[in-house]
């Protein structure tokens, strides 16, 4: 199937009648129910139904409309999100909604900043609205994290009851630092070993240009290498029980944004066993980074531990170790 847009974890694509099994487990779930509401989808019947009259019809008369999410590890459907005309509002609003079991994962706040970019940088809407429930404080936080501004307490017509109203507007330096902080947290899981994992290092040749440029500099002389220099290394000793148990994650950072540049400069953490011996340490990276054709790419990085033998994504040399 088509898909619109992707992100780390996720697929967003537009739905199609075959989708109605899930739209009818998703309508009815407690939560959509307590803060959306009951949208009489009673049977897959009334499922269908709404696909073909809401949806599909949207996308027809406006180029867009609610949108399925899923995993993008198995095509799992956990959700939607979309953009929805309402009679009784001035602009167009961006719903989302997912199955329970798939709350508090940082689902809800990925994919509704994609479809945020989506709907400004792709489809040019000037202004979304976002309509949500007093009691829904966890919606209400994830709007305002994307930059979305209270205007007032609104009541639809005809149902009776009160509801607040949010409005964004396109804030590129918000935008582009969502992606940026993408980029980084999906750079910090790249040589995740963890539970017998495999790492992941065959993202960073997604995650960078080609050109990038890696600097090791926690020794006597810095350790200059290409993408090919700097994984091989990590791949091995992370895959011959070396160092086992191994994550790093950003603890904190500072980036700054200029038009098609970047940089930031990160804090982490990272923790694994050496040789049969657990350790832990922190140290500091730098990240640059350009825009190209709207996706933002790593061009080069360095970093310096907190002490000498465990560093970021080193190499093994019976003295040190990697991240």
């Amino acid at each position: 199937m088509n898909t619109l847009f992707e992100t780390e974890r996720l697929v967003i694509r537009p739905m199609v009648p075959d989708d109605a099994p899930f739209v009818f487990q998703l309508f009815n779930t407690p939560t959509w129910l307590q803060f959306i509401g009951d949208r009489n989808v009673n049977s897959l019947a009334d499922a269908r139904n709404y696909l073909v009259t809401g949806p599909l019809k949207s996308y027809i008369d406006y180029g867009y409309g609610a949108w399925l999410v899923e995993l993008k590890a198995n095509n799992e459907p956990i959700g939607m999100c979309g953009v929805f005309r309402r009679a009784y509002l001035e602009q167009p609003d961006l719903g989302y909604a997912l199955m329970p079991a798939y709350e508090g994962q940082g689902y809800a706040l990925e994919m509704a900043a994609a479809a945020l970019t989506y709907c400004f940088y792709q489809l040019g809407i000037p202004e979304l609205l976002a309509i949500v429930s007093e009691a829904n404080t966890r919606s209400v936080r994830l709007l305002e994290k994307m930059g979305f501004d209270f205007k007032k307490t609104i009541e639809p017509p005809g149902e009776g009851r009160t509801i607040m109203l949010f409005g964004a507007k396109p804030r590129p330096y918000a935008v582009d630092k969502f992606h940026l902080d993408q980029l980084i947290h999906s750079f910090f899981k790249v040589f995740t070993n963890t539970q017998n994992t495999l790492p992941e290092v065959a993202m960073i040749y997604r995650l960078c240009i080609p050109e990038a440029v890696v600097i090791k500099n926690s020794g006597p002389q810095p350790e200059v290498n290409n993408l090919d220099q700097f994984v091989e290394p990590r791949y091995q000793i992370l895959t011959d029980g070396i160092l086992t148990e191994f994550r790093e994650e950003e603890v904190a950072e500072k980036t700054q944004i200029f038009g098609n540049i970047a940089q930031r400069f990160s804090t982490y953490h990272k923790s694994g066993v050496l040789q049969g011996e657990p350790f832990s340490t922190t140290g500091m990276i730098t990240f640059q980074f350009i825009k190209i054709q709207g996706s933002w790419k790593i061009s080069a990085l360095a970093w310096d531990d907190e002490r000498e033998g465990i560093t970021v994504a080193g190499s093994y040399n019976n003295e040190s170790a990697a991240g």
